[in-house]
């Protein structure tokens, strides 16, 4: 192949792959934002009902999806670059 072939395959790839990683950051913030909003909204709607044992078990629910959702998608960032 000719240099100039060569560069222009590399140079593709490269904007390629910078491409993708950031539809991946884009996508993975999309979830994060989805999920944390779900469980925020969840947790709300529980804490307004006036049944303890209900808030008792929602939130400690709510708190662990929180923690796994942002612990997930720090990974996922961290691991793309």
């Amino acid at each position: 192949m000719p240099a100039n072939t060569t560069k222009l395959a590399d140079l593709t790839d490269k904007v390629t792959a910078s491409q993708k990683k950031k539809a991946v950051v884009a996508t993975i913030g999309s979830y994060e934002d989805a999920v944390l909003t779900f469980v925020d909204s969840y947790d709300t709607a529980v804490a307004a009902t006036n049944v303890d044992w209900l808030k008792s078990s929602v939130s400690p629910q709510a708190a662990a999806v929180r923690e796994v959702t942002k612990s997930y998608t720090a990974t996922v960032r961290q691991l793309v670059g």
